[in-house]
C-alpha cells in the first residue's frame, strides 16, 4: 500500500516560482539506465533545459501536437533532429512502442525547485489510496491543512503498485475534462 502512486496537482503557478532545474523525462531513470540504449546516464546534462517552467511548454509543443497528446504520451511523429544528438535519440525513445520495463516517466517532465513548497492552499487536489484517508492526520492534512480535496481510489490485495498508475491518470484527466466543460 505504501509504495502506491499519489499525485499532488498544483494550483497554476505554485511550482514557477522556485525552479532549479528542468529535464524532458525523469532523471532517475536516465541515471539508472532505464532508458537505454536510446538514453544513457551520461546524457543527462545534455537533456536538461533552462530552468523555467516555459521550457517545459516549448518541449510539450516541439514532442507533441498538444498537452493533451503530453498527457497520454502520444508523441508527434516525423519531427526531424541533427542526427545522432541526444534530441534525435530521446525522440527515438518517445516514439518507442511494446512493452517496456518502465512506465510514463520518458515523457513526464520533471521540474525540480530549489525550495520547499508550503501544501497550504497551493494543492488543487491529491489523488491516493482510499485507505490513507482512514489515517486522520493524513485526512486532517489533505483537508483542514493543505485546504484542498482528496480524490481517492480503490486498492485490493495483492494488487502491485504499479497497476494503479493509470487509474490515477484517468482520475486526473477527468477532474481536468470536467473543469474545461464548466
Amino acid at each position: 500500500m505504501a509504495l502506491c502512486p499519489v499525485c499532488f496537482v498544483f494550483k497554476p503557478r505554485t511550482i514557477s516560482r522556485n525552479v532549479r532545474r528542468v529535464h524532458p523525462c525523469d532523471t532517475g531513470a536516465v541515471a539508472n539506465d532505464r532508458f537505454a540504449p536510446e538514453i544513457r546516464a551520461e546524457d543527462l546534462p545534455d537533456l536538461e533545459l533552462n530552468p523555467c517552467i516555459e521550457s517545459a511548454r516549448r518541449a510539450v509543443s516541439l514532442l507533441f501536437d498538444h498537452n493533451g497528446d503530453y498527457f497520454v504520451g502520444n508523441a508527434v511523429s516525423g519531427r526531424s533532429f541533427p542526427a545522432g544528438g541526444v534530441a534525435a535519440r530521446f525522440n527515438a525513445l518517445l516514439q518507442r512502442s511494446g512493452p517496456v520495463d518502465y512506465d510514463d516517466r520518458k515523457s513526464a517532465i520533471e521540474v525540480q525547485v530549489n525550495s520547499k513548497i508550503n501544501l497550504e492552499n497551493e494543492l488543487l487536489f491529491v489523488v491516493l489510496p482510499g485507505e490513507f484517508l482512514e489515517d486522520k492526520a493524513i485526512r486532517d492534512a489533505i483537508i483542514n491543512k493543505w485546504n484542498c480535496d482528496p480524490v481517492t481510489y480503490p486498492t485490493f490485495r495483492g494488487s502491485a503498485p504499479a497497476e494503479y498508475y493509470s487509474v490515477v491518470r484517468n482520475i486526473v484527466t477527468e477532474r481536468f475534462e470536467k473543469a474545461t466543460r464548466i
